[in-house]
């Protein structure tokens, strides 16, 4: 018998369930690179993540990126089953975490067949991070 893979647009990618409080406790240990409780992982092992391998921005989940607001390194993680969008951006030298999550979406491929939902989100999610990251920069 073959097996047949089923799209199921109610999965978000990984099937991972959670609440956005949970997802943002998850986060929080990003954030804080693992010196806040519940102490699951050792700071070693968060610095780890979030380091990616020789040549790339991509660390185990989490695009590095280096925005003027994040005062250094920030990471981000987004995506979409086409029906949802969710994005997050973690700053940990201002100890900033931000995530949005919507129950829609209005996505549009490019002329290459990508999704583009994600890089809009994304590019808002950055304008608010950069602007609450200056309020307590000040």
């Amino acid at each position: 018998m073959e097996k047949v893979n089923v799209f199921r647009p109610d999965n978000p990618a990984g099937t991972v369930h959670c609440s956005l409080l949970d997802y943002l406790k998850f986060a929080d240990l990003h954030t804080s690179l693992g010196s806040r409780g519940p102490h699951l992982l050792r700071p070693v092992s968060i610095a780890r993540l979030h380091e990616p391998p020789k040549g790339t921005d991509y660390a185990f989940g989490w695009w590095v990126r280096n925005p003027g607001w994040a005062r250094g390194r920030a990471l981000t993680h987004g995506g979409s089953n086409t029906r949802n969008q969710f994005q997050v951006w973690i700053a940990p030298i201002v100890d900033l975490c931000l995530a949005v999550a919507t129950n829609s979406s209005t996505f549009q491929q490019d002329e290459n067949g990508k999704w583009d939902g994600s890089e809009k989100t994304g590019k808002l999610l950055g304008g608010i991070a950069e602007k609450i990251a200056q309020q307590f920069a000040a």
